[in-house]
């Protein structure tokens, strides 16, 4: 039993002595010990578990931990820095410096995030509404909200694959079932099925005007100049961002491609696409922690799909950089991929297709501004849902959720008023040319290594 006991012991001593000298061997390689002290860098645990893994086999220390990160970090903070050599102590002391640093980060971040997401979906009033025997306003009609102004010249046709349609409509205000004023809340429901209609939010991200308003607009605007736009028969301008289907004729599940020329080598553009994300991923975490279950919606059809996140770069992070210190949110799901940012856009009353299972479409109104502060019905581009004739009076930092197979548009604009917004939803045709993209991938007829599903991924899970 002594001789056991002395081996034992014995093999303590070599393996602890292994251990240091893996130590000794990290805190000497300069690479390693910035990686350790960067915050931000995305990169930096698949470095520094690589960097582990390369010393421990030079040294002969065994470590069988999923995570030798982890393991060494732990390891080495249980040790006495008076039995530690120098170089030993400073590799530990840089590594409390870094888990304090994000224990730093994590309540500001906690702090940020109970300043804009807010802590839930208020008390909203509850309105029931009748479906109509006929919508009101009329389908395919470009809704005009003055009766005292001109009719305007028709919208321009400039794409022939596009929809278009030459038909006006003036509303009568007394056929209306419902008008939400702009300073008003609340959540709409079939009076028969009391299934949800529409929900509008107001003040949806707390101190707004402050701090994101100004980033949000700015965003918008460059996005807008960057981007060839979508469906340009109707007035203002829309843009699609995140993925897309492709050219109609030649459809294809891929990132976005409406880059203007003059855009496809600026040295920004990743930051610009980074900087997308992040707007659709602070929407995102908003519409998460207010309403959670619109979110499980689109939750859902990701998961389930294998489909990417509104995230062209995979850095599965976004940030708030209209603090003082830029913020960086990890481990929060970002977007659903399909988003749109539109600038003074208009749509007649239509109906879209959508992803089966998840019918809602989501818009956040960043800016609805007017020189003279005439932002009301004085202005028009209200939001309608035709089949209830409900009426939506849109204002700055309002979230409006609805279905998209019901009959809705947008009012004409007046009075010169500005108004931005971005709306994430889940397409028919996204979800159509997803499965094809799957189906080519399992054919063998993509393999240029730039895929968004593999199918061992999708099988092992």
């Amino acid at each position: 039993m002594p001789s056991s006991r002395k081996h034992t012991s014995t093999s303590k001593e070599l393996e602890q002595s292994t251990f240091l000298r893996l130590i000794d061997s990290l805190s000497a390689d300069s690479d390693f010990c910035t990686a350790v002290q960067s915050v931000d860098d995305i990169n930096r645990p698949r470095f520094l578990n690589q960097t582990i893994h390369t010393q421990a086999a030079s040294v002969g220390f065994i470590i069988y931990h999923p995570n030798p990160l982890q393991y060494v970090q732990s390891r080495l903070s249980s040790y006495d820095p008076t039995l530690l050599s120098s170089t030993a102590t400073y590799l530990q002391k840089l590594f409390q410096i870094h888990t304090t640093t994000i224990r730093s980060q994590r309540r500001r971040r906690q702090h940020i995030a109970s300043r804009f997401l807010g802590v839930g979906l208020p008390n909203l009033p509850v309105h029931r509404l009748h479906r109509l025997l006929s919508e009101y306003p009329p389908r395919d009609c470009i809704i005009l909200e003055r009766h005292d102004l001109p009719t305007p010249p028709l919208p321009k046709l400039v794409d022939h694959t596009c929809h278009y349609t030459t038909k006006y409509h003036k509303l009568d205000v007394n056929l209306l079932s419902y008008q939400l004023q702009s300073n008003e809340s609340g959540i709409f429901l079939d009076a028969d099925t009391d299934e949800p209609i529409a929900i509008v939010i107001r003040d949806f991200a707390k101190d707004y005007f402050n701090l994101i308003q100004d980033w949000g607009v700015n965003l918008i605007k460059d996005t807008i100049n960057r981007r060839s736009l979508s469906q340009r028969n109707n007035p203002g301008q829309l843009a699609r961002v995140g993925i897309s289907e492709g050219q109609r004729n030649a459809r294809m599940f891929g990132w976005v491609r409406n880059l203007k020329k003059r855009y496809h080598t600026t040295s920004d553009q990743d930051e610009h696409e980074q900087n997308i994300s992040s707007l659709f991923g602070l929407f995102y975490a908003l519409l998460r922690k207010q309403v959670p279950w619109i979110a499980e919606k689109f939750e859902k059809v990701i998961l389930e799909s294998g489909m990417p996140r509104l995230d062209k770069n995979d850095l599965q992070q976004f940030s708030l950089p209209f603090t003082d210190h830029p913020v960086t949110f990890e481990g929060h799901p970002l977007a659903p991929p399909e988003g749109y940012v539109a600038i003074n856009f208009m749509k007649d009353i239509h109906r879209d297709r959508h992803w089966d299972g998840c019918p809602w479409g989501v818009y956040w109104t960043l800016l609805r501004h007017q020189m003279q502060g005439l932002v009301g019905t004085e202005s028009g581009a209200s939001f309608f849902m035709s089949d209830y004739g409900l009426r939506i009076i849109n204002a700055s930092n309002s979230c409006v959720i609805f279905d998209v197979s019901r009959w809705h548009g947008t009012g004409n604009y007046y009075n010169g008023v500005n108004h931005m917004t971005i709306t994430l939803l889940l397409s028919k045709i996204t979800q159509t040319t997803w499965k094809q993209y799957q189906e080519k991938v399992l054919r063998g007829e993509l393999n240029d290594g730039n895929l968004f599903w593999y199918p061992e991924t999708e099988a092992s899970s």
